[in-house]
């Protein structure tokens, strides 16, 4: 199934306008992390003095349909990536050795959301809170208004560089369709506390844009309070709470119409929530 992969990739290089950078131009230098789409690597782009991530991409190769979509992710990555608060993709590679493909992406160097408040919470105002929370709704503005639901929101998700927001990690069984059963996955507990509820009270449940909301709303209560959600609690637990409808308390001086919003966003019922657009214009600098 390999042919299959290199004929639909090399036909989406020539077709799609997809950059493709030959492998021996990277200097891989450490190993990022691993999500739920591929392994991250901190690399150096030699040619072009410049560091950047390179992301290796989980795929079914033997599913016609799944190196498909595959191929459509990479091509409107292309095209959102240009947002300020969305992570730059520049192209694709191969490791021949390997045989794998890597996205390679915009190198963060400002870390995730929750180093950023570990390191930074004591001296940031509210000011600045309100700017990162508004980047981080911009972000999902974009993605929205580009039919893609990013379904997987959560600290480790959303960087900084040059100390603005971007939006990492919204891969190919992230993306809106007209497939609801390609989007259907096992129970993944690990980020619970930012998971839309209903995800986990029905498993025939598609998370949908109003899910995406529901995690913003748990993102704005972290950016208040400078620690995660139910941090003492197990992912289970956490998810078995948030189904009953438990929240998080709001912290002392966080304004009222901050508190007012995440409630909003983080309301059991999804039908409640605001859009993309409402939450954004409610966040006033």
């Amino acid at each position: 199934m390999q042919d299959l992969t290199e004929e639909w990739l090399k036909d989406a290089i020539s077709k799609e306008h997809i950059n493709y950078y030959d492998y021996d131009r990277f200097k891989v230098l450490e190993t990022l992390g691993e999500g739920a789409s591929g392994i991250v690597y901190k690399s150096y782009w030699i040619e072009n003095d410049l560091t950047v991530a390179l992301k290796s991409l989980k795929f079914d190769t033997s599913c016609e349909k799944t190196i498909g979509k595959f191929v459509k992710e990479l091509r409107l990555l292309l095209k959102v990536c240009n947002h300020q608060n969305i992570i730059r993709i520049y192209g694709i590679t191969k490791d021949d050795q390997k045989m794998s493909y890597h996205m390679i992406l915009q190198f963060a160097e400002g870390g995730n959301l929750r180093e950023y408040l570990k390191k930074s919470f004591l001296k940031l105002g509210w000011a600045s809170k309100l700017r990162i929370a508004k980047e981080i709704a911009q972000g999902i503005l974009f993605l929205h208004n580009n039919d893609i639901v990013h379904r997987d929101l959560h600290p480790q998700n959303i960087l900084f560089h040059n100390d603005q927001v971007v939006i990492s990690d919204f891969g190919l069984s992230y993306i809106s369709t007209k497939t609801p059963a390609l989007l259907k996955s096992s129970k993944n507990y690990g980020m619970a506390a930012f998971t839309d509820p209903q995800y986990f009270k029905d498993g025939s449940y598609i998370c949908d844009k109003k899910s995406d909301i529901y995690s913003l709303g748990v993102l704005l209560w972290e950016i208040s309070s400078g620690r995660a959600p139910f941090h003492n609690l197990s992912p289970l637990t956490i998810a078995i709470r948030v189904v009953n409808g438990e929240r998080e308390k709001h912290v002392e001086g966080t304004p009222k119409e901050f508190i007012r919003l995440y409630k909003k966003c983080w309301d059991n019922n999804s039908k409640e929530r605001p859009s993309s657009r409402s939450a954004l214009a409610e966040i006033k600098i």
